[in-house]
C-alpha cells in the first residue's frame, strides 16, 4: 500500500504496482475523485475507474470524465440552490426552522418559580414537565 487516508469523506486507499496504480475509495468521497485523477495525470499516469467503465488513459476517456463530473457538481449545485429556495418559501409562509421550544413561556416561568421560590431540584422539575435537565438548566 503507497498511501492511506481517511478523510472526513471516508477512506482513500492506493495501491502501487510496477505498472498501475489503484486508488479505492467510498462512493461518498466521488467528488473529491477529480482532484485525485489529475493529481495522477501530473505525475504521468493514467486513472481508471472499475465501476464507471472509465479511462483516463484516453482522450475520450478523459472527456467522458468530466461531463461526469460536470454533471455531479451542475446536480450539486441544484440540490444547494433547491434547498435554498424551500427554506425562503418556508419563511415567506411564516415557518421558521428552529425546533420548537420544550416548554411554553407559561411553563418557564412555572419552573423559575418552583426552582426559585420553592427550591425543587433539576432533576425534579426535568421529571415533572418531562423535558431533558439540561433544559431546565438553560431556563
Amino acid at each position: 500500500m503507497l498511501f492511506s487516508n481517511t478523510s472526513m469523506f471516508g477512506p482513500i486507499f492506493l495501491f502501487a504496482t510496477r505498472s498501475s496504480l489503484t486508488c479505492f475509495y467510498e462512493q461518498t468521497f466521488r467528488w473529491g475523485l477529480l482532484c485525485i485523477v489529475e493529481a495522477v495525470r501530473a505525475k504521468g499516469a493514467g486513472f481508471r475507474s472499475l465501476a464507471e467503465d472509465i479511462d483516463t488513459t484516453t482522450p475520450a476517456g478523459r472527456r467522458v470524465f468530466h461531463v461526469f463530473a460536470s454533471i455531479a457538481q451542475f446536480e450539486r449545485d441544484r440540490i444547494s440552490e433547491r434547498t435554498k429556495e424551500g427554506l425562503v418559501a418556508a419563511l415567506k409562509r411564516g415557518r421558521v426552522r428552529d425546533r420548537p421550544p420544550a416548554l411554553s413561556a407559561d411553563h418557564r416561568s412555572e419552573v423559575t418559580r418552583m426552582r426559585d421560590h420553592e427550591g425543587r431540584g433539576i432533576a425534579e422539575l426535568a421529571r415533572l414537565f418531562e423535558v431533558s435537565p439540561n433544559t431546565i438548566r438553560r431556563i
